[in-house]
Formats: C-alpha cells, structure tokens, sequence
C-alpha cells in the first residue's frame, strides 16, 4: 500500500504502475471531487504502462 496523498506525482505513477487496486478516500467537497479527474487520468496512464511492460518481448539472456 502506498499512499501518496497526491503530493508526488512520479511516485503516485510508479506506484500504479505495479498496482492492481486504486483506492481513493475522498471527502465530499467541490475541490476533492475536481481531484479525482487527474488522479484517475495519471492512473489510467500508468496502467497502461505497466501493461505494456507486461507484454513486452523478452530479448535474449
């Protein structure tokens, strides 16, 4: 479990790069809810990411 509370981005990206569940506690205002939007974009990105290392060729060795 990582949580990053939003402040480091590249460590929120790694992070989801090798996970496989997004929790997300929020509080029910306007700013939290305006978060959400770039938090589950950085995340589909990563995922993204980590499934193409998946599936990425082997090389030799």
């Amino acid at each position: 479990m990582v949580d990053v509370g939003g402040a480091n981005t590249r460590i929120f990206h790694e992070a989801m790069t090798e996970a496989n569940r997004l929790i997300v506690p929020v509080a029910p205002i306007k700013v939290e809810r305006r978060k959400l939007i770039v938090t589950f974009d950085e995340a589909e990105r990563a995922a993204a990411r980590s499934e193409r290392q998946r599936h990425r060729p082997r090389g030799p060795g």
